[in-house]
This record gives structure tokens, sequence and C-alpha cells, in this order.
């Protein structure tokens, strides 16, 4: 105990078990409506993402597939512009590269 003036208190017992539980209820349903709420937020946020990546990874397989078709159009336009390019023998004649191009 101390003395103060003509004031006495008494030291403060330190709580017990008893004492432990949240004494307001309201306050604990709170927080767990505000932990729901951010769970449920936090669950449309990943399926967002989940969606925004399946349909960047949908464009990843059409490009590619694209380049591969134009990769397979290029290799063919690139031999036969070689072909065109070369000169030739044919029926006992040389010809120029250019004289007959979509031969």
């Amino acid at each position: 105990m101390s003395s103060n003036g003509n004031h006495t208190t008494m030291p403060l017992a330190p709580p017990s078990s008893e004492g432990l539980a949240d004494p307001n209820p309201r306050s604990e349903t709170a927080r767990t409506v505000a932990i729901d709420d951010e769970v449920v937020k936090l669950k449309a946020s990943l399926a967002r993402e989940k969606a925004a990546k399946r349909k960047m990874y949908t464009y990843l397989v059409k490009i590619a597939d694209e380049l591969k078709t134009l990769r397979n159009e290029s290799e063919q336009l690139i031999s036969a512009a070689e072909f065109a390019r070369k000169a030739w023998y044919e029926g006992g004649m040389w010809r120029g590269p250019n004289v007959l191009p979509s031969a």
C-alpha cells in the first residue's frame, strides 16, 4: 500500500486466468467479421489473378502457334527466293535469276 496525501491506493493485482477472456464479445465478433471480409477479398483477388494468368497463357499459346506458322511460311519463302536468285541451266540454256522468278 502506498499513501499519497489523503488517498490510499492498493497495488494492482495481476490478472487472473478468468480475466483473460475478452470482456466484450462484440469486439471479438467484429474482429472475426473483419478477418472473414479480408479472407473473402483475398480469395477474390486470387481468383482474378488466376483468371488473368490463364488469359495471358492462352494468348501466349496463340502467339506461339502463329509464330510457328509464320516461321514455316518464311522458311519456304526464303528457300524460294534463294532458288530464284540462282542462275540455272535447263534445256541447253543458262538462265539468269530473274528471267522466271515464279518458276
